[in-house]
């Protein structure tokens, strides 16, 4: 058994050379391609600088030649026009970077050359900025989603630790029962404002002009301390074949009500000014959708023409305990 144990240990001892010789092997690898990276870069500038300076001195050498054959033209010092035309050469001759001194800041001259690498470098620098910039917002989206996540994990594990507590003590059927609905329903408030967040989040991102900020509407008094408002009733007046402008997620088999996610900009929705992302659909037209699943919502919302009666909720999604907001841009990007 131990001769048997030690093949294993030898067995285990040689993957493990094995791996940290191809991860080696694979970091060489990756330097070397840096490395190259590197020196394309420069040489992509280099000769971004050079075919600059060659089409400034084309554009040079062109206004010289139109200059030159305007000069042994016959009669051209009696034609108005042609004297135009010379003086009009010749200041994009006196304008062209080839006739410029450009000096640097210790009063030496600077070359045509140098002056197109640095503007070379610039751009090259400026694109990737740009490209960089979008990674880093899109990380920033990423840890968003995880940090939401985490923080919707974290309530309901703790409102399914308070239930298995509540099941440890002795108390009357009718008292745990009720402590027992409290609590699913604080769990499933948790998850509903989880889903808000996310939607508001998309809202007020940068997807472009396909979607609106997310706005929230004027403080209630009637609004609870878990930020509950009351039932309201919107119509959306709709022209003959136009949508509703919205896109809902959540449903029965998700365990959150239907929800607007998405208001689009030119939308009947968006327009009645009276529609915010984030906002729970309750019925439509007198449709109930509080337990439809979202298969159901899309097909009754789709299935009503003209205008629509839409009775909605809205619930805020930040909690009075909230520490930081999960989406603060840190760079003030936009």
């Amino acid at each position: 058994m131990v001769y048997t144990a030690h093949q294993k240990m030898a067995t285990l001892s040689s993957c493990f050379a094995q791996l940290t010789h191809k991860a080696q092997t694979v970091f060489q690898n990756s330097a070397k391609v840096e490395a190259e990276l590197v020196y394309l870069r420069a040489e992509l500038i280099d000769a971004k600088a050079q075919r600059s300076v060659l089409d400034q001195e084309l554009h040079t050498l062109l206004l010289q030649l139109h200059a030159c054959q305007l000069q042994h033209l016959p009669g051209v010092h009696t034609e108005p026009d042609a004297e135009r035309i010379r003086r009009r050469l010749e200041e994009e001759l006196q304008q062209s970077p080839t006739h410029q001194h450009r000096l640097k800041e210790d009063g030496m001259q600077m070359s045509l050359l140098e002056l197109a690498s640095l503007h070379s470098e610039l751009s090259q620098l400026r694109s990737e900025n740009t490209a960089l910039r979008n990674t880093l917002l899109a990380l920033q989206s990423e840890v968003y989603g995880a940090k939401l996540t985490a923080k919707y994990l974290d309530k309901e594990l703790a409102g399914r630790i308070q239930q298995l507590q509540l099941l440890g003590r002795e108390m009357r059927g009718e008292i745990r029962d009720k402590l027992w609905r409290q609590l699913e329903s604080e769990i499933l408030l948790h998850r509903h404002k989880a889903v808000i967040r996310a939607c508001r989040s998309k809202g007020n991102g940068t997807g472009g002009d396909n979607t609106i900020r997310a706005s929230e509407p004027p403080l209630n008094d009637n609004r609870s301390q878990q930020g509950i408002d009351e039932p309201r009733f919107v119509t959306v007046q709709r022209e003959t074949g136009e949508g509703l402008g919205i896109s809902i997620t959540g449903g029965r088999e998700h365990g959150v009500p239907i929800l607007i996610s998405e208001l689009e900009p030119e939308g009947a929705a968006a327009k009645c000014g009276a529609l915010y992302v984030g906002d729970a659909i309750l019925s439509a037209n007198g449709k109930d959708l509080k337990q439809a699943s979202h298969q159901e919502a899309v097909d009754i919302l789709q299935s009503q023409l003209g205008d629509m009666c839409l009775e909605v909720q809205y619930i805020a999604a930040e909690d009075s305990d909230e520490e930081n907001s999960l989406g603060e841009d840190m760079y003030g990007f936009s």
